[in-house]
């Protein structure tokens, strides 16, 4: 199965791919792959945010690792870098309903 989302990024220990094969909007398990990967894993969980504000866990969906990338393409790190996004962007989609309030 084709990953909807790659992202590729440097880090201090070389390069990580973080992938996942979920719709775009929909919350999912992701993989990290490469030399990279455990820098690429801290960063996730430590320190981005996903589409809509929330920090990213152990699941998330392809729009928030995306967000996530965006930002670090806007504001690189001392330790991990924003290198390119393969895969179709989609409109972010949280799911509520409009008007609703959470």
């Amino acid at each position: 199965m084709k990953p909807t989302i790659k992202i590729y990024v440097d880090t201090i220990h070389g390069q990580a791919i973080i992938a996942s094969l979920e719709k775009f909007n929909d919350i999912g398990p992701y993989t990290i792959a490469g030399p990279g990967k455990d820098i690429a894993k801290e960063w996730l969980l430590e320190e981005a945010h996903g589409a809509f504000g929330h920090g990213i866990g152990e699941h998330a969906a392809p729009c928030d690792l995306h967000s996530a990338a965006m930002d670090l393409e806007q504001e690189p790190q001392d330790f991990i870098w924003f290198v390119k996004v393969e895969g179709g962007i989609e409109t972010y989609d949280s799911g509520t309903p409009d008007g609703d309030v959470n």
